[in-house]
């Protein structure tokens, strides 16, 4: 007969074992996500993908493509991928020009960007997307969802472009044409980058980690980097959405930071006045970046946007 002592033991060491099964079950649920490129018109495209397909009434679930913003790349999504992919299949590109897809010196556009979101859903068999764009993201999204309404399921707008684009006066130094050439290594520096996210991007200066700042700082060190980021930095002020957002035919959730200084709130309420099946969520404390901010929160939004008939998606998530 087992003394009180040794019961006492065996408990413990049972519960300690249930607490630890059960944590790692959690961890194998949650979906591995994968690092692939994709050959694009003679250039590779990097992206990551995660989830299955999946269906719904014997109908295929549109995959959810999450598209970043100007001077970032797939890095910023790192806290949404994973979680949304347990219920769909989820891809997040690295851009032409971005992160560590190739920079080729050409003349970039929000066109060349709706091409190859079109091309790479069209090359693995997407009939139907989701477009979640973020900053110049979200304007190629909006772009995408006008030019090929029959392809775009529902378009999310995370303090998108398209309104208004705020540059730093080192930015807009950056982009003139001798000067900025000469001070890409001076001023993109990992301390510099540091500075511009803890005080123009992010909300809260604290979630600014050396981690992120490495994320951030990485794609600047890569081949044809600054050419291709002046490149598209000295025209992007030109691409506007502005009054055309009263076209976009698809059901529109929009995110947006109540603290951005990049893309203001305004910008928001007025994609919401003009874009006619739209819904505004706002994210308190939150920066440019809510998703990296706030991942919880705009995870949730999301998710119950995403589990909407499309008929009643206009209603707040």
């Amino acid at each position: 007969m087992l003394g009180r002592s040794s019961m006492k033991f065996r408990l413990l060491g049972c519960a300690l074992l249930a607490v630890l099964a059960c944590t790692l079950t959690q961890a194998q649920e949650l979906p591995q996500v994968k690092e692939l490129t994709h050959n694009w018109r003679g250039y590779k495209i990097y992206y990551k993908t995660g989830g299955l397909t999946t269906h719904v009434e014997g109908e295929v679930e549109a995959p959810v493509i999450f598209l970043h913003g100007f001077g970032s790349s797939s890095f910023v999504w790192r806290e949404n991928l994973a979680p949304l992919a347990q219920t769909r299949k989820v891809v997040a590109l690295d851009l032409l020009g971005f992160g560590k897809s190739d920079k080729p010196a050409i003349e970039y556009s929000p066109d060349v960007w709706v091409n190859l979101v079109h091309e790479f859903a069209r090359a693995n068999g997407f009939p139907k997307v989701v477009l979640v764009g973020s900053d110049l993201g979200g304007l190629v999204a909006a772009e995408f969802a006008l030019r090929f309404p029959d392809k775009t399921e529902k378009l999310v707008l995370v303090d998108s472009l398209g309104i208004s684009c705020n540059l730093s006066r080192t930015q807009r130094l950056f982009f003139k044409p001798v000067i900025g050439r000469a001070s890409f290594r001076l001023f993109f520096r990992q301390g510099y980058v540091g500075r511009v996210l803890r005080n123009s991007v992010y909300g809260d200066p604290l979630l600014v980690t050396d981690d992120v700042i490495q994320g951030y700082h990485r794609p600047f060190r890569s081949p044809g980097a600054a050419s291709a980021y002046r490149n598209i930095g000295k025209r992007m002020r030109q691409w506007r959405l502005g009054p055309r957002a009263k076209e976009i035919a698809v059901p529109t959730l929009i995110v947006w930071g109540e603290d951005d200084r990049v893309t203001p709130l305004a910008d928001a309420i007025e994609l919401d006045s003009l874009i006619p099946n739209s819904t505004i969520v706002t994210i308190p404390g939150a920066g440019h970046y809510p998703q990296a901010e706030s991942p919880a929160r705009f995870n949730s939004y999301l998710s119950r946007y995403l589990r909407r008939p499309a008929a009643t998606s206009s209603t707040a998530p």
